[in-house]
């Protein structure tokens, strides 16, 4: 199994967390400066069999069809908040997945970074439910 991140600071610090290799999406697609493009693809799959993606609001669409043609017969992960940044490139991918309702989503309801009252909690779960705030 294969854990990856979309920038090389989260990947490393997730390498040091959980003892597995940890690589940003553009190294485990193996991303070739000189065509612009990924040396892993649909003729050259990745050889793992399950891969996790975090940070996955942050996918846009050429990096998230790259990495589908390269899965070959892995499992995919995608570990994501889709109230954190989206992608810098075209596309919503990851809330786009969650609101087709053809994939399987969990959704984590507990916080730990926050307490629990916080303004930022408290926020979020107004706009997830449509509410007015007063702050």
């Amino acid at each position: 199994m294969l854990s990856r991140r979309k920038s090389g600071r989260a990947a490393q610090r997730l390498g040091e967390i959980t003892g597995l290799e940890a690589k940003t999406l553009h190294r485990l697609l193996e991303f070739d400066p000189k065509t612009r493009g990924f040396k892993r693809n649909k003729n050259n799959p990745l050889p793992h069999s399950a891969i996790i993606v975090d940070e996955a609001s942050m996918l846009d669409l050429f990096l998230a069809h790259s990495l589908v043609q390269a899965l070959g017969d892995a499992q995919l992960l995608l570990v994501g908040d889709i109230d954190q940044l989206p992608s810098v490139g075209s596309g919503n991918v990851l809330a786009d997945l969650i609101n087709s309702g053809r994939v399987p989503v969990v959704r984590l309801t507990q916080v730990f970074r926050q307490a629990a009252t916080s303004k930022i909690i408290t926020a979020a779960l107004a706009h997830h439910m449509c509410l007015d705030l007063e702050f």
